[in-house]
């Protein structure tokens, strides 16, 4: 009969065997790391874990990790010839129309500046074919009008003056002024076609200040219309702004002229329509407006050449050295003129510069952007007609003793001819006097002329009595002569 396992005991025996092994493996670790025993149960614990975790990352920091293995990357010539290029993306059409009406408004407001600078900031490579023609207009149109702009007399958009209406006690209807200033009993004033005067103030019957801007663009249109007839333009007002029309012989300079009245009058809503009928009637119009600013410069150096007054003379030359030495007017009429040499270095001190040479033909004309003009130097405003004029006096010239009578009588009356063409010749500033100058030119040309006559006469008396002339005749002969010439030589610019 077989025996039963439990008579084997064969659990128990498995579990001596069990326990024999582990103290067994336990024994042999110690001896092959070399720990005691303590050292072993940590490793059931975790704290070898602990312990070395730290030391791992220590020795991380230590030692940079090795650079990834480098990979070649393609370079251009290594991409395929037909491979196809990312297209940039244009504008849309709702962005260019967009652009369109913010620019032909700016430019129906007269912000030129800023529509030019909203469509310089486009990209014109990223127009689409079908807007590209509207864009290159608009484009052109903005640019000539900037330029047209720089070229006004304050080179920039500026915003309505303070004005103010003035009857006099004579008058039929008021003036209409900027910048009045009150002076003690008189007003000082500028007119907008630019007139600088005074007034006495017992001469005034009314004075109305204009404060709302609607009557202010009122007073310069009504202005702009009495221009605009001067010239034989028609100025029709219409939903949108005002239209200029005129036969074919006025000139592109006359519509320049409009729209320089008025920038100077801060009504810009009227410059594109003016500037682009400039252009339409002379496509040169900027070569022509450096031209005549040119002249007109000229003028006003010729002006204080006449005055004899060297600071003022130095710094009109200055503004032509500066910015007209490349025009016919600076050659022909200072460079090339010998009493216009010969009296400013005697006047100044100073040599007149060597005109810039024309442009060829075959040279494109590259010309940057003129810089804002400064203002040529001012002198005190003439007076109104029909207010008391403020005597100008030069003073009689000093003639030694025992002078022939001949002589003393036609100095007296040269010195008499010599101060009244003084006072024509104050109120002949272009600058204060844009419209008159060239009436009182001429009056102080006429004058100057017999004052040089009798001075004349007077050198004669004293050659026939056998005595010298004396020093102080001989240098007020001088002064009419250039002042005489002077005046002859705006004279003949101004026809």
């Amino acid at each position: 009969m077989a025996r039963r396992g439990s008579d084997f005991h064969f659990a128990g025996k498995l579990v001596v065997v069990l326990v024999l092994a582990a103290i067994g493996g336990f024994v042999w670790a110690m001896w092959e790391t070399g720990r005691g025993p303590g050292d072993i149960l940590k490793l059931f614990g975790g704290g070898e874990t602990a312990a070395v975790e730290p030391a791992k990352k220590d020795a991380a920091k230590e030692t940079p990790p090795p650079p990834p293995p480098a990979t070649k990357k393609d370079t251009p010539k290594d991409l395929p010839k037909d491979a196809p290029k990312q297209p940039a993306k244009g504008y849309s059409a709702v962005e260019m129309e967009s652009l369109f009406r913010d620019v032909d408004g700016k430019l129906a407001a007269g912000r030129i500046k800023e529509a030019r600078d909203r469509i310089a900031g486009f990209n014109r490579l990223l127009v689409p074919p079908e807007h590209a023609a509207r864009f290159r207009e608009l484009e052109t149109k903005t640019d000539l009008c900037h330029k047209l702009l720089q070229e006004t007399s304050p080179g920039a958009a500026v915003p309505l003056p303070e004005m103010a209406e003035i009857v006099t006690l004579v008058g039929t209807r008021g003036i209409l002024v900027k910048n009045l200033v009150e002076m003690g009993d008189e007003y000082a004033y500028e007119t907008l076609t630019g007139i600088r005067s005074r007034l006495p103030k017992a001469q005034v019957r009314e004075l109305t200040k204009l404060t709302e801007t609607g009557r202010r663009m009122a007073a310069v249109d009504y202005e702009l219309e009495r221009l605009c007839q001067s010239r034989g333009v028609y100025a029709t007002r219409a939903p949108n702004g005002m239209v200029f029309t005129a036969p074919v012989s006025v000139t592109g300079m006359a519509f320049f002229d409009l729209a320089d009245f008025c920038a100077r009058n801060g009504h810009n809503a009227r410059l594109v329509p003016l500037f682009e009928e400039s252009h339409r009637r002379d496509p040169g119009i900027l070569a022509t407006v450096h031209e005549s600013k040119a002249d007109r410069m000229v003028n006003v150096f010729f002006y204080f050449l006449s005055l004899h007054s060297k600071d003022d003379a130095r710094t009109a030359y200055a503004i032509l050295k500066t910015r007209y030495r490349d025009t016919k007017s600076y050659r022909d009429r200072i460079e090339s003129d010998t009493d216009v040499v010969d009296g400013y270095q005697v006047l100044v001190g100073e040599k007149i510069a060597k005109a810039l040479p024309p442009p060829r033909p075959e040279d494109p004309p590259v010309k940057p952007p003129p810089d804002p003009e400064p203002d040529p130097p001012v002198k005190p405003p003439p007076t109104v007609e029909g207010s008391d004029p403020k005597p100008v006096t030069t003073g009689a010239t000093p003639l030694p003793d025992g002078a022939p009578d001949a002589a003393a009588r036609c100095v007296r009356q040269g010195d008499g001819y010599y101060d009244e063409a003084r006072k024509h010749l104050l109120n002949s500033d272009p600058n204060l006097n844009p419209d008159g100058w060239a009436a009182e030119n001429k009056r102080a040309l006429d004058l100057f002329t017999r004052a040089f006559e009798q001075y004349e006469a007077a050198q004669n008396a004293y050659d026939k009595a056998g005595q010298s002339v004396p020093s102080s005749l001989l240098k007020r002969f001088r002064e009419t002569q250039m002042s005489r010439s002077l005046c002859r030589k705006r004279a003949v610019s101004s026809k």
